[in-house]
């Protein structure tokens, strides 16, 4: 590892520390400054409810006293959360209660007030020394106001969850207005803070105004460890759920088609998780209460191999049925209490019925190793929608080290697995031969219909270093550009979808109409990098470290070039985006 990579997964690793609540400071319960939204992070949260008046309770709690109510499409900041609940106050007269999650429509948009003039232009974030225990998110420089402060607030904020995860908060024994950095040492432990993408935020509080003093994007790098959870709290749970392996799973069967989880009574329970060793086609998920009342009842029709359940508060039983005759099986099971970290918890988003990018990857670590920061750095744009979908079955671990690296790498939504046979040959004949029976035209153009891509990038078609099944798949992907756009090709998914026309694809190493992608530009910090955090998404393919690397594969096949091989908007002029010329 070098060391701008060492530094930057220190840096990483030290952000995780904001995540913590505050540690050994506190402000006064009658400050005023204190129960408004910070400055950075300001969210609206607006009433669902089309007619009536959304309640707002004393508390976050069940049978809490209402203190007012919002009428329909009126909108109240929101201050923080609360387990179920959002903690909100009334524009203009100030009042603060609690909502429901439920009930609470919330733009949770990072607002980006401009930095003071002159203020804190000295400040800067610095990775810990690596041979002290432990480790702290570290601020240099000097902290300059024009006006006195008497406190001072770090925020970070996770961009996944768009949510403050951590506050920390230093009262001064007296106003100043120059302070150093170094007043905040050892205010955000690295080993408390989630990973992922971050903004770390410095606010100061003065007589008259709060404003922001610095602001840094940063990434925290470290594994994901299973967070704690509450599942052995649970009843029904088959042990082939709880041990931790895909190899062992519960499977339905006739006699016992449906698993029915007991929740604890207390109510904490917030979210079951499912990863699955062979995903079910369709599985009713109905909440029960305590009386054995419906709660809600939902059909999910999506494979996912990893899928999260949020539960209602009143829900004390939870029914899991596959759907009749249903070829699947459950590898394990998770619940979790309220508070738990989403950071380390996969919940995936389905894939919307429109997007921008499909990245079509043979087997599951090409997505990096050959497409580089394509994953992050359209990921992290918030202009763009880019989907991944896997050709060839690599086996379930394989499966589960690339949710791993999709997560890491800032994926938004689960990624599709057509389940094509692995088989590593050289021979183009061969590899072809060997899918013919899985009619993989149809497959992919089914997958092109549905999701409509404007662009799709493919690999070499050479193979990289030669693999057939690389070659077939961009083979594939040339032929089904022309066959998604005739509806007498698979009439059953014209009729479905509609025929659609791509307007761009790009391969891998292709000679003609050459764009090289620059892959290292920052992402809002030099830390940063799209080509960082595709690395960060590798390094999760465990079973691979031996044989391939972004040092050697992603360099020897380079990773940033790519050639436009089909367009019907016209050639690339500013050749730094898949993106150039395609109007939405």
């Amino acid at each position: 590892m070098n060391l701008k990579r060492f530094a930057a997964v220190f840096l990483v690793f030290v952000l995780m520390l904001a995540a913590l609540p505050v540690l050994g400071e506190s402000t006064s319960s009658g400050d005023s400054r204190f129960t408004m939204a910070p400055l950075s992070f300001l969210r609206t949260g607006q009433a669902k409810k089309k007619s009536g008046d959304t309640p707002v309770y004393a508390s976050p709690a069940k049978g809490a006293a209402e203190l007012a109510r919002i009428p329909a499409g009126d909108s109240w900041e929101v201050i923080d959360e609360a387990g179920k609940y959002y903690r909100v106050r009334q524009p203009g007269t100030g009042g603060f209660g609690y909502v429901p999650k439920s009930q609470l429509s919330v733009d949770a948009r990072i607002a980006d007030p401009a930095l003071r003039d002159a203020l804190c232009d000295s400040l800067s974030l610095t990775e810990p020394a690596p041979f002290r225990k432990e480790e702290y998110l570290t601020l240099s420089g000097t902290i300059r106001t024009e006006e006195p402060v008497d406190t001072l607030i770090l925020y970070v904020w996770d961009e996944r969850l768009l949510r403050v995860e951590r506050t920390y908060v230093k009262q001064l024994d007296k106003p100043a207005s120059e302070l150093s950095a170094g007043i905040l040492d050892r205010a955000v432990p690295l080993n408390k803070i989630s990973g992922g993408r971050k903004q770390i935020v410095l606010e100061g509080c003065g007589e008259n105004e709060t404003f922001v003093l610095f602001r840094s994007a940063a990434y925290i790098s470290r594994e994901l460890e299973e967070p704690d959870h509450i599942t052995g709290l649970c009843g029904c749970v088959p042990g082939t759920l709880k041990d931790g392996k895909v190899s062992t799973a519960w499977v339905p069967t006739a006699k016992k088609s449906a698993l029915e989880i007991t929740l604890p009574a207390d109510g904490h329970a917030a979210l079951i998780t499912l990863e699955w060793k062979v995903p079910s086609a369709a599985l009713t998920i109905t909440q029960l209460d305590e009386n054995g009342g419906v709660i809600s009842e939902e059909l999910k029709e999506e494979r996912f191999y990893m899928r999260s359940v949020f539960l209602s508060d009143r829900a004390r039983k939870v029914i899991l049925k596959p759907g009749d005759g249903d070829s699947c099986a459950l590898s394990e099971l998770r619940v979790y209490a309220e508070g738990y970290p989403g950071h380390a918890i996969q919940q995936w988003d389905t894939m919307p019925d429109k997007i921008d990018i499909l990245l079509v990857s043979t087997h599951q670590d090409d997505e990096f190793l050959f497409f580089g920061g394509a994953i992050p750095y359209y990921s992290w744009r918030d202009d763009v929608t880019i989907g991944v979908l896997y050709m060839a079955n690599c086996g379930r671990l394989r499966y589960r080290e690339a949710l791993n690296g999709l997560w890491c790498a800032g994926l938004k939504y689960h990624p599709l697995f057509l389940g094509l046979e692995d088989y590593l040959t050289y021979n183009a004949q061969e590899a072809a031969a060997r899918w013919r029976n899985d009619e993989p035209e149809k497959l992919l153009t089914r997958v092109i219909r549905q999701y409509r891509p404007e662009v799709i990038l493919v690999q070499d078609f050479n193979g990289e270093y030669g693999h057939a099944q690389h070659e077939v798949t961009a083979q594939l992907v040339a032929d089904c550009l022309k066959l998604a756009e005739q509806e007498d090709f698979d009439p059953e998914s014209a009729e479905t979808f509609g025929a659609w026309s791509v307007k761009k694809c790009y391969v891998h190493l292709y000679d003609q109409n050459s764009i090289r992608m620059d892959w290292e530009q920052p992402l809002d910090d030099p830390v940063i990098t799209p080509m960082f955090l595709a690395k960060e998404g590798f390094d999760k393919s465990k079973s691979q470290q031996a044989y391939f690397s972004m040092e050697r594969q992603g360099v020897l096949y380079d990773n940033h070039l790519f050639g436009l091989y089909y367009s019907s908007v016209g050639p690339d002029v500013q050749k730094n985006d898949f993106m150039e010329n395609i109007t939405r």
